[in-house]
This record gives structure tokens, sequence and C-alpha cells, in this order.
């Protein structure tokens, strides 16, 4: 397996960032937080357009917790886990170097001899909607992170998301929901296929071109 750059600050970790994990949703089209226009910003010009609010730390803070604890009740695996913060890891694709990525952990699945990765979310789930999307399965935005693994690093043969749900009602806190969902690169070759073709155009039309993408604009009938 490729093995990782190691930055010893968040800025340089983020200036080295190209296309990573959630960036895979902005391009596919199935993510509601960040433009492909941001994108473009982000890469091209270094204007991280990422809030980092207090949820956002939490969730961050929570993803040591829920690691361990998979560590323990998952004997099957070994588990790689991301270097200590102010250090930050960064894999690469190794024939695009702006293919990037930054895993919650890396498996070694004991028994079968597979690598594969390890991403967790802590989500708070007040909305009607966002409960419903999480009731039909991994949100697509979220999935198309999970494909993302498989096209920076060609070894990776499954991936597990490790997900801690906490639901509330009437907007008050009701209950915590644990879930693990297993997805094997077999099983979507054809999604990653069509991804990584999506990202290197992005790659090679505009961010090395320095071109804008174009925004389409649609409008309903009677606007």
């Amino acid at each position: 397996m490729i093995k990782p750059k190691i930055y010893q600050s968040k800025k340089e970790w983020l200036t080295a960032r190209g296309i990573g994990g959630s960036s895979a949703s902005v391009i596919n089209g199935h993510n509601k937080w960040q433009s492909l226009n941001d994108l473009y910003n982000e890469i091209v010009n270094n204007k991280n357009s990422n809030k980092d609010d207090e949820r956002m730390k939490e969730g961050r803070l929570s993803e040591e917790f829920i690691r361990k604890l998979f560590i323990i009740e998952h004997k099957q695996f070994i588990v790689v886990e991301p270097p200590i913060e102010p250090n930050y890891w960064l894999y690469t694709n190794d024939k695009e170097p702006l293919l990037t990525l930054t895993p919650d952990g890396l498996l070694f699945n004991k028994e079968t001899k597979e690598n594969g990765f390890l991403e967790i979310k802590d989500i708070e789930l007040r909305k009607k909607v966002d409960k419903e999307v999480w009731a039909s399965g991994i949100p697509s935005y979220y999935f198309d992170q999970l494909l993302h693994y498989f096209i920076v690093i060609d070894d990776l043969k499954f991936g597990i998301l490790q997900a801690r749900l906490k639901v509330y009602v009437n907007k008050d806190f009701d209950h915590i929901e644990e879930r693990s969902y297993l997805i094997n690169r077999k099983d979507f070759t054809k999604e990653i296929k069509e991804l990584k073709e999506k990202e290197l155009k992005f790659l090679n039309e505009n961010v090395k071109k320095k071109i804008r993408p174009v925004v389409e604009i649609t409008f309903k009938k009677g606007e």
C-alpha cells in the first residue's frame, strides 16, 4: 500500500489537499453545502470555504472515541489510526497526486488478508428530511466519499462506514443510533469508474487549466 505524507500543521495540510473525500460529492452533484465553484476556489485559489463551527469540532473530537470503540469490538481488524494533531496525514493517488485522501482509519482484515478503510460519522439528525435520507441507507453525499477511498488507494478492497446518529424529536435529544455499513470494491466498480472520470475531468479541464467550471442555472416555467 502507498504511504501517506505527514504535514505538521493544518495550514500545510489544507494547502496540499486536492480533490479529497468531501470533494467527491461536489463533483458528483450530491453536495448540499458546497458548489463546484467553491471547490475550484478551494483548490486553485487556496480559499477554504468549509466553516469550522462548534458542531464540526465536536464531530472531530468524537472520531477518536468512536474509533477506539470500533477497535475494541472488531478484533478481526488491525486498525491503523491517523497521527495525533497537530500532525495530519494525506494519501495521494500514485498516478494523479491531486486526488487525495485523509482517512479516519485504515483496516487490515486478519481473516481475509484484505486492506480496507474506516470512515466515521458523528451526525445530528434534527430535520425530518435528514432522518428520511438516513432511513434509506447511506446518504449519497457520504457514499461518494466512500467511493473516493477506492479511487485514491488501489489496494483497498472494502470499507466500513461507522455512523453515530444523534436523533432529535421536536428539537429535543431523543436517542442515539449506532450503524455500521460495509461496502466492497467489487460491488461498485461501475460507480467508482464513473466518479473517477468526473474527478479527472474536473482536474484536467478546470483545475489544471485554471478555467472556472460552467455553472448551469435552470428556471421553472413562469419564473
